[in-house]
C-alpha cells in the first residue's frame, strides 16, 4: 500500500507547514473527516444512478 495513503502528514505537507503540530492535528482530522464525505457521497450518487436505472424517479435521498 502507498505510503501517502498511511501518512496524512504527507499528503499535508504538499499544502502547508507541518512543523505547526496544532494547525496539523487539526487538519488531520479534517482530511479524515473530508475522506468519509467522499466515500458517503459517492455511495449516494451510485443509489441515485440505480434508481433513475429502475426508473423510479420519484424517490430520493435526502435532497429536496
Amino acid at each position: 500500500m502507498p505510503d501517502h495513503l498511511l501518512s496524512p502528514k504527507a499528503v499535508l505537507g504538499l499544502f502547508m507547514d507541518t512543523s505547526d503540530e496544532a494547525a496539523t492535528s487539526i487538519a488531520v482530522v479534517l482530511l479524515a473527516i473530508a475522506v468519509f464525505q467522499q466515500f458517503a457521497d459517492s455511495a449516494q450518487n451510485i443509489g441515485i444512478g440505480l434508481l433513475r436505472g429502475a426508473e423510479d424517479t420519484t424517490s430520493s435521498f435526502g435532497s429536496p
